[in-house]
């Protein structure tokens, strides 16, 4: 789910505005079932999905997500990149990368630009969802 109304929505953080994200990934399939899993999270809203770091980078100034799931390997402009364009506008915006990628230097490199955690596509669907909302509430 894409969208939906903005404010805050009914749920375990109804007096606080719901979180509001971006996912970003050149694999269509990838994106589209993150944007769906995380759509189906109270207190979530999916502001957007791009399929690039420049379309990531765009989204992300226009819609404000709170925070933006990107992937490290894309076209255009890398996760890496988009991660230090978007942060370098809004430093408040948290950044989780999602990848297939294990190596340490990849994870090190993420954190180097800007990122407040490195997760794994095969770690379970609630391991994102504790990231985001770990990542909100360490500065709410």
């Amino acid at each position: 789910m894409v969208g939906g109304s903005p404010g805050a929505k009914t749920g375990s953080m109804a007096t606080l505005p719901a979180v509001r994200v971006l996912v970003a990934d050149d694999h269509e399939i990838v994106r589209n079932a993150v944007a769906d899993l995380l759509g189906q999270v109270p207190d979530v809203e999916v502001v957007g999905v791009a399929g690039n770091g420049r379309e990531a980078v765009s989204m992300a100034a226009a819609r404000h997500p709170r925070v933006v799931v990107m992937d490290v390997e894309m076209p255009c402009v890398g996760g890496l990149e988009a991660t230090r364009e978007i942060l370098a506008s809004a430093p408040d915006t948290k950044v989780l990368m999602l990848t297939a990628f294990p190596d340490q230097e990849r994870a090190a490199s993420a954190m180097r630009a800007g990122a407040v955690a490195y997760l794994l596509k095969e770690n379970d669907a609630h391991d994102l969802i504790d990231a985001i909302l770990a990542a909100v509430f360490a500065t709410w």
